[in-house]
């Protein structure tokens, strides 16, 4: 029964944009969720102009933004180095999970028509045999262990707030609510966001999203055959 008075600065979440990064079948959606759930804009492309209180992509419409693409090629790329981007000054999350559960994801859902580019590429396997080839393809996916490792270098980052799929996907994921709220209310604290956690918490599954399959926790360990 504790109520939390602060007053409202330059740092309020409606008075900065946020930036959303995640792996694919990382938990993307669950991060929108969450951004949506404490009152950010679905704004998503920025144009190097990203207005205070709304939510977007590093690059473009793709939050799956691989480091080395942004500040290796944009360097190349954009003008004066890329300096002008709003990056270094605005604060991200960026949503990471175990990569066993994310290939068996990753297996689950690139074959389905429509789903990816590619998705033909996969659709004339079984499972077992697109999870081998997700795992390690020396053609064209690459390894599962390429495709995480071009994300590592965000947690390095310090505007980059790490959030674990595994802590905030709840009870109903196969997590813990009491982790889940914990990890909302760290994240209220970066980003001065106000409310309760379980409020927030409560608006943040999806099962209706259109890449939602399981959503859980460890699913690599029923899945995967020795």
């Amino acid at each position: 029964a504790v109520t939390i008075l602060a007053p409202i600065t330059a740092h309020y979440h409606r008075n900065r944009p946020l930036f959303l990064i995640s792996i694919p079948k990382g938990g993307t959606h669950l991060l929108y969720r969450l951004a949506q759930a404490a009152g950010y804009d679905q704004a998503v492309v920025h144009n190097g102009e990203p207005a205070p209180g709304g939510w977007y992509c590093v690059e473009y419409s793709n939050s799956h933004t691989v480091a080395r693409d942004f500040f290796i090629d944009t360097v190349r790329r954009e003008p004066f180095g890329n300096r002008h981007h709003p990056f270094p000054r605005t604060p991200a999350l960026f949503i990471y999970r175990n990569p066993l559960d994310i290939v068996v994801s990753e297996a689950n859902y690139y074959h389905r028509e429509e789903a990816t580019v590619f998705s033909s590429y996969l659709r004339h396997l079984d499972f077992e045999h697109r999870l081998l080839r997700l795992i390690d393809d020396p053609y064209l996916l690459g390894s599962i262990r390429d495709r995480i490792n071009n994300f590592v270098p965000w947690f390095d980052f310090e505007t980059v707030v790490p959030v674990a799929f595994e802590e905030l996907i709840g009870s109903r994921g196969g997590g813990d609510d009491a982790v889940r709220d914990r990890l909302i209310w760290s994240l209220q604290l970066k980003l001065h966001l106000p409310g309760r956690p379980e409020k927030l918490a409560a608006e943040i599954f999806d099962e209706q999203s259109p890449t939602f399959h399981e959503g859980r926790i460890g699913s690599s360990r029923t899945t995967m055959t020795p």
